[in-house]
């Protein structure tokens, strides 16, 4: 017997379609009595984390799962509320506090309405004084503790591990934050991505801020090289999630069972030697370490150690080796989405048995 190959190309574009699905979330939804936390994670405003989480929210209650709007913030943005419409919301608390009155989140109305999920937006909002707790994640983990699920979503410059690495990345100063141990409770994460290009595209077409306001944050913020970071920053957070996740709760063999499970799905990196420019991004969003960058001068390999090399710089160049080590590869895809002249993509390959041909 002999066996046929064949392969279909992942471009980076789509990579994001292989993410959680509204029936993964529900699966979670229907065990435990503790509420199940899902997370839509974003590098910057404008990526679509309001979005998308009105559009599960709608999936969810198309398959009769009790969903409610607990806090959602439009920003002015039509396509945004257009999708609030047909969905159950819990009306917002009019709070005053020194003379101001201003709209919260009515954590003890959710709790009494006690639906199956609750839908909150900008988990890093710090809420006022009066109200029983500061910050708006601790209203999450109430609602989590009374066994209603969330779907919520923040973006990555406001984990507080961060906080330091973005100011002096972006020279801008975040004041709100979120514990790491807020994001290590979640059962699902979802990282929202988009080319920093079009992310600017749409700011410039007025669908992230108002007219006003778009000269200047083009000219600080959403400035190209902190978008570049924080994508980064975004893209390595998830991949770190996902890691933990796949153990938690898991002995050693249930992990291991695991892993050859996810790896069954033949997804594998594929490198094009010929436009692979060794500029070692992949190398840096990686986190697995599987990737490496060595001096020639510094390389000595075996006959078996030949497979591992991806690329060699030309002499009169840089004089360095891509390395790639496939036993640690868990095909997360973030080199393939960080490569900037397409070098890398992800391919499935599927075997087929089939039988003998006569060559003559």
């Amino acid at each position: 017997m002999r066996y046929r190959s064949s392969a279909m190309a992942i471009p980076p574009a789509r990579i994001s379609q292989l993410r959680p699905r509204p029936e993964d979330f529900l699966t979670l939804l229907e065990r435990g009595k503790r509420g199940r936390l899902k997370l839509y994670i974003g590098f910057a405003a404008g990526v679509g984390k309001t979005y998308r989480m009105l559009e599960e929210a709608h999936d969810l209650l198309e398959r009769k799962v009790d969903v409610v709007v607990g806090y959602v913030e439009t920003h002015g943005r039509a396509e945004t509320a257009a999708l609030v419409e047909g969905l159950p919301a819990v009306p917002r608390r009019q709070v005053t506090y020194r003379g101001v009155t201003v709209e919260e989140m009515d954590l003890d109305a959710i709790l009494d309405r006690k639906p199956a999920v609750a839908v909150v937006d900008e988990l890093a909002h710090t809420n006022l004084p009066v109200c029983r707790n500061r910050k708006r994640y601790q209203d999450v983990q109430e609602l989590l503790a009374a066994g209603i699920s969330v779907i919520g979503a923040f973006n990555v410059q406001h984990l507080e591990s961060l906080n330091d690495l973005v100011e002096r990345a972006t020279g801008v100063a975040v004041r709100e934050t979120i514990p790491d141990s807020f994001l290590q409770l979640a059962d699902q994460v979802v990282n929202l991505d988009l080319a920093v290009e079009d992310l600017q595209d749409r700011l410039r077409a007025g669908k992230i801020y108002l007219p006003e306001k778009i000269p200047q944050a083009l000219e600080q913020f959403f400035q190209r090289d902190n978008l570049v970071t924080l994508r980064e920053l975004a893209l390595r957070e998830v991949a770190e999630s996902l890691e933990r996740s796949s153990t938690r709760g898991r002995t050693e063999a249930e992990a291991t069972q695991q892993a050859d499970r996810c790896l069954s799905c033949h997804v594998h990196p594929i490198y094009n030697r010929d436009l692979c420019v060794l500029c070692a991004r992949c190398a840096d969003i990686c986190p697995e370490n599987c990737i490496s960058f060595v001096p020639l001068e510094r390389l000595i390999l075996g006959a078996a150690d030949q497979l591992n090399v991806v690329a060699l710089a030309p002499a009169d160049q840089s004089h360095t080796a891509f390395l790639y080590a496939e036993d640690r590869c868990i095909r997360c895809a973030l080199c393939a989405i960080r490569c900037p002249t397409g070098a890398i993509t992800m391919e499935r390959f599927r075997f087929e048995e089939v039988s003998d041909v006569p060559t003559s």
